[in-house]
């Protein structure tokens, strides 16, 4: 009889960071939803204003960049806590000052939050706009310039330290998240899928046939196959095959394969006439091929002729 202390102990803190746990791939799926639909908003006010000037586009871009951004982050996350792409993915923000309960971030928190990404991305589509302006003074250009070429090094090594610290712990896949502390959650509770023995063995099952028939399949020779299917099954025009002096004008106004202009005309001993790629190509993958109007077997010793009218 088993005791009390051979009992897996499951903490209340084990089950909180379940509860709270957000995979991965959802929060980057997520991150991809808001850039793919920031693109789609942007090109369709890039189509408004493709009459502009391009000076004129050039000049305003970034700041209706900016606005554009700052809109549709602003108006999702102060109303719900998240951004579009994780509303789509059910997740929310939260404060990971507190492990038990749910703790709402603040108005102040979600606004930094908010301005700090539309100001990074503004201030890196400027950055060529503030050299120019600072040619007068090429000491504060120099100044500038470094300063911001080193900043943005720097930058790039913490955002991959933070990649590799977000694949380790699960959590702040960007470094205004752990800066914030603002964690990405389940917006609603998460439901356990049951997922039965047998429809796991069919998927199973099916999976392996596919992968095995896509791999047998370039191994075929379908055309031989067919050819064998059409010596079987009885054919539906004459089954006698015909002689070449049979053959009139008509026979020349197409080939009897493709049912398209003669290129190259040939023949295999019949009335019918062929497109030399035609025959050719057929009689490589089946020495064996008969003619498909009249069953006329292909003459191994001699198998294709020029035909002349």
């Amino acid at each position: 009889m088993a005791t009390n202390s051979q009992l897996p102990d499951f903490s209340i803190d084990d089950e909180t960071t379940r509860l709270l746990h957000v995979p991965r791939v959802s929060q980057l799926d997520a991150f991809d939803l808001d850039v793919e639909l920031h693109s789609l908003l942007k090109e369709q006010v890039t189509k408004a204003f493709k009459f502009l000037k391009p000076r004129y586009w050039s000049t305003v871009e970034p700041e209706l960049d900016a606005v554009l951004r700052l809109t549709l982050l602003g108006l999702s996350v102060r109303a719900f806590d998240a951004t579009v792409g994780q509303r789509l993915l059910n997740i929310k923000y939260r404060v990971d000052d507190v492990r038990v309960g749910d703790s709402k971030p603040s108005n102040r928190k979600l606004s930094m939050f908010v301005i700090g990404i539309v100001v990074s991305h503004w201030l890196k589509s400027r950055e060529d706009h503030f050299v120019i302006w600072l040619q007068r003074w090429r000491l504060l250009q120099n100044i500038f310039r470094s300063t911001f070429k080193r900043s943005e090094v720097t930058l790039r090594a913490v955002n991959l330290v933070n990649s590799f610290w977000f694949l380790i712990e699960g959590k702040y896949s960007t470094i205004l998240e752990r800066l914030l502390f603002l964690r990405p959650v389940p917006a609603s509770p998460q439901n356990i899928r049951q997922v039965s023995y047998e429809y796991l063995n069919r998927e199973l099952l099916w999976h392996g046939f596919a992968e095995f028939f896509a791999f047998v399949v370039p191994f075929l020779n379908v055309k031989r196959m067919i050819n064998i299917v059409y010596r079987w099954v009885p054919l539906i025009s004459s089954t006698d095959p015909t002689l070449p002096f049979q053959r009139n004008r008509l026979h020349f106004m197409q080939c009897s394969i493709c049912e398209q202009s003669l290129i190259l005309p040939h023949e295999i001993g019949c009335s019918h006439v062929f497109c030399y790629y035609c025959i050719a190509s057929n009689i490589d993958l089946d020495p064996n091929y008969r003619c498909p109007k009249c069953g006329l077997q292909v003459n191994l010793d001699n198998p294709i002729n020029l035909c002349c009218r």
